[in-house]
């Protein structure tokens, strides 16, 4: 079954529609690298292969339900500090526009910035953006607006295809990264097919960000003749059919094809051989998120050293660089590369801690770091240092680093795609624009000195014994020589 006939399916069973279910689709069961974990009708696990993991555990579903309510120490306070997160979220400029369009309202400012992915990743513009934006998705898709329980932000949408060959789909909004990976990535820029496309994943559980980068990478070999289309289809940019087709044969393995990009951008490329790694856009074999960092070096750093690969999750230094917010009141030019190692530092440490609060990331687009804290320490009765979510993710970063050593991270792997070192961007406002070797070096060293790593990108002793990390059940043969 797919992952919504699974989940209907499962609550029939039980006889009760009250229980909240994960399951997988048929991308989990074959164990596709990037398969993900669907969470009711219109949320999604997506990055990282955890519908591979559930796969190969043979697990389809886990139903919960719960009959307490969640306690916490000091009620009084922690409301107090709940309207205190209200009033944050009211005076953030970010959070009106997510209210107003969701994610969506970032396809235009990416777009103008030339960071937008067209034709696998080899522009950073797209002519028709505003058709997979705001203004196209209103007129195509919603209905109306929706939110997760109790939240204000509600950056959802509830709608319907209602014209053409995809008519009668019920749709939520197509989001930012997927609007950019499966549409101008594929040069397409019919909406409703786009959330057809998106939908198809949905159900047989594929991420649709590192699927729409696969099929982009297809679409471009096949056009290169690298690969042979099938003899019933044309693999090609702009066809939706084609892209139809590929999610179908990615998902449930069919054919030579199928099986060959089910395996991802990297080892795709890799079998491909000749020139294929040359538009193959992954970072330690995930595929790159909706940004194209060449004109955001910063961006290009925060995805060169992501712990699980190209992750536009682990920090967003955009919103400084590109955005013109001032940053620890320095202001940036995105092409710069001086001084991005320190705030792509402090991005990742800040962003890991909070996340350990099981937050939306929307959320912190307004939330103050000092509201987060009042909210944890009225809810565990916990005191609590100022700089806690800091310092909670120095530590995370810095066991993830030693975890992923001793499993083989092969740190030459921490560099960007050539597509973003070796070709100019040929468009937009930082057209000319790319991050050199040089600029990788010096920004990679710069980073690592920033997080107390040696060049080899090793966390040092000094450094772990200040984080209060007991690292010798994190070590190997491979790097336990380094601490003798």
């Amino acid at each position: 079954m797919d992952t919504l006939e699974a989940s209907h399916a499962i609550k029939q069973t039980l006889n009760d529609h009250s229980f909240k279910l994960v399951t997988i689709g048929q991308a989990g069961e074959n164990q596709i690298p990037f398969s993900l974990i669907c969470c009711e009708y219109n949320r999604q696990a997506g990055r990282g292969g955890a519908g591979a993991v559930m796969g190969s555990k043979n697990l389809k579903a886990v139903a919960v339900k719960g009959t307490q309510l969640v306690g916490v120490h000091d009620k009084d306070r922690f409301y107090a500090a709940y309207h205190t997160a209200l009033d944050d979220l009211d005076q953030s400029e970010d959070i009106k526009a997510l209210i107003q369009a969701g994610t969506a309202s970032a396809v235009e400012f990416s777009n103008e910035a030339g960071l937008f992915p067209h034709r696998n990743y080899s522009g950073g513009t797209f002519d028709k953006a505003s058709k997979l934006a705001e203004k196209g998705q209103s007129k195509h898709l919603w209905l109306g607006s929706s939110a997760c329980t109790g939240c204000p932000i509600r950056c959802s949408k509830m709608g319907a295809v209602r014209t053409g060959p995809y008519k009668g789909i019920i749709a939520d909004m197509v989001e930012y990264e997927s609007a950019a990976l499966m549409g101008a990535n594929l040069d397409i820029s019919d909406i409703r097919a786009v959330a057809h496309l998106v939908r198809r994943c949905d159900l047989f559980g594929l991420d649709s960000m590192s699927t729409g980068s696969v099929i982009g990478f297809a679409m471009e070999a096949a056009e290169k003749g690298l690969i042979e289309s099938p003899s019933d289809i044309e693999i090609k940019f702009g066809s939706a059919e084609a892209a139809d087709f590929l999610i179908q044969a990615i998902a449930l393995k069919q054919g030579r094809l199928g099986k060959l990009l089910a395996k991802g951008v990297k080892r795709a490329a890799m079998e491909i051989g000749k020139n294929a790694i040359d538009f193959a856009v992954e970072i330690k074999g995930m595929e790159a998120p909706a940004w194209g960092p060449r004109g955001a070096s910063g961006m290009g750093l925060a995805i060169m050293t992501a712990d699980r690969g190209a992750c536009h999750q682990r920090a967003f230094p955009v919103a400084y660089e590109v955005g013109g917010e001032p940053w620890q009141g320095k202001t940036f030019t995105p092409c710069d590369i001086k001084g991005k190692a320190d705030m792509v530092f402090a991005l990742q440490n800040y962003a890991a801690g909070t996340d350990t609060l099981v937050k939306c990331d929307f959320g912190s687009f307004g939330i103050q770091a000092s509201t987060y804290r009042e909210m944890l320490g009225a809810a565990t009765g916990t005191p609590l240092p100022d700089n806690i979510f800091d310092r909670v993710g120095e530590r995370i970063w810095n066991m993830t680093r030693m975890f992923n050593l001793r499993e083989g991270l092969d740190v030459s792997d921490e560099k960007l795609p050539s597509r973003f070192v070796n070709e100019p961007l040929p468009d937009g406002p930082f057209k000319g624009a790319r991050i050199t070797r040089e600029d990788m070096v010096y920004m990679k060293q710069d980073y690592y000195r920033a997080r107390g790593w040696d060049s080899k990108g090793i966390p040092t002793g000094k450094t772990l014994k200040r984080l209060g990390i007991d690292y010798t059940a994190l070590l190997n043969k491979k790097v336990n020589s380094y601490y003798e």
